[in-house]
């Protein structure tokens, strides 16, 4: 058998006569007898196949672009007519277009001029892409990507807005792959939308996150803290802290790559080298990994978020899982429960300290903006 050169396969013997094969697999087939037949004939249901006599045998050749079937017609030297002596059967596995996905941005993502945004592309195919690109997008013109890989991992700077044009309308970036067989193939995939904002858009945003992880919270509390907690089911409690864990997650990262505060780049480098390495990585693990690299500290909304996330990873991995477990195991759940309640609260304090960060920052802005405004009320009266 000769594999087409699409499939990047050698050659093959085999001493079988049935074969699952690549569309346009050149096959060879030969065969002898005991003792020399009067006629020989090949036939399949397109017609007659051509044989060669090679010695004291036959060959012939088919190309395998369909199913089919060849089967040797066998005269002896007696008369005995055998007309399925034997056969040679195949099965075509067309080569299927390329599959491609984006694993992150995992959802909608927002970032900042100068930020960064961080692509990691997953792509399978039978026997190989021959091409693979990044399709034209406010982060940059036609970009051609590694081939060869299954995962391929870049972050995409985010260039400062032409001023004639201001920030552009969110966008998907769209990633191309084709395959070489017979017919290429050829997929797409789009990542979840992206959106390029103004900082102090972002900064709502987030807030607007946390205000919605704090009532998440507050939920999670009232369910352990009310006198029918022992009815509350230990396995909602966990599923709800894994959403939060994975928003704040999320949200940690975006913060990160948008670069907005002290410390970030460090965590940038850190964490696209393992997107590099090991691609996507399941829930928990960002946290996972700011516990198990050294460096600086995250600052300002970072660390807020990188505090959070540490917290909602011990408060998951320790009394909301063993709630469960110890239910499970007939065990007494009330201790867990009360170490459980007293996390979440720990939890909510990290967010008062969040707001009071916020107000702060805001006192401070609109004592800025007052002096300000004084300041041009005394430039025009002394002009004036």
């Amino acid at each position: 058998m000769r594999p087409p050169r699409y499939t990047g396969r050698e050659e093959e013997l085999s001493t079988m006569n049935e074969f699952r094969i690549p569309k346009g697999t050149r096959m060879e087939a030969r065969f002898r007898f005991a003792s020399p037949p009067k006629r020989v004939h090949a036939h399949r249901s397109g017609g007659e196949i051509q044989l060669e006599r090679q010695g004291d045998g036959w060959t012939f050749t088919v190309e395998g672009l369909e199913d089919g079937v060849a089967f040797i017609e066998v005269e002896a030297q007696d008369g005995f007519l055998d007309s399925e002596a034997t056969s040679l059967r195949w099965w075509v596995e067309p080569d299927r277009p390329p599959r491609v996905s984006v694993r992150l941005p995992a959802t909608r993502w927002t970032t900042v001029s100068g930020g960064a945004v961080p692509l990691l592309v997953e792509v399978e195919d039978d026997y190989g892409v021959a091409d693979l690109r990044l399709l034209p997008n406010p982060l940059g013109p036609l970009r051609a990507l590694p081939s060869g890989p299954t995962q391929v991992f870049l972050v995409l700077p985010v260039p400062p807005p032409r001023p004639e044009e201001g920030l552009p309308s969110p966008f998907h970036l769209e990633i191309q792959a084709r395959d070489e067989g017979p017919g290429p193939g050829i997929a797409s995939a789009l990542s979840p939308r992206i959106e390029i904002v103004e900082r102090e858009v972002m900064e709502e945003r987030l807030a607007g996150k946390m205000v919605r992880t704090r009532e998440d919270l507050e939920t999670i509390l009232s369910l352990l803290t009310r006198r029918e907690s022992s009815n509350v089911s230990p396995r909602r409690i966990r599923r709800k802290m894994e959403t939060i864990l994975g928003q704040v997650e999320e949200a940690l990262l975006e913060r990160i790559y948008a670069g907005m505060d002290p410390g970030t780049l460090h965590w940038q480098e850190t964490f696209s080298r393992v997107f590099q390495e090991s691609g996507s990585l399941p829930r928990g693990a960002v946290t996972l990994l700011l516990g198990a690299h050294e460096g600086p500290p995250l600052l300002d909304r970072a660390g807020l978020l990188a505090d959070l996330a540490l917290a909602g990873r011990q408060c998951l991995e320790g009394p909301a899982r063993a709630w469960e477990n110890a239910l499970q195991a007939g065990v007494k759940p009330e201790p867990i429960r009360q170490e459980l309640e007293i996390q979440v609260r720990a939890m909510l304090e990290i967010l008062v300290a969040w707001e009071d960060f916020r107000s702060a920052v805001n006192l401070l802005r609109n004592l800025l903006d007052r002096q300000r405004a004084v300041h041009l009320r005394t430039r025009e009266a002394s002009e004036g």
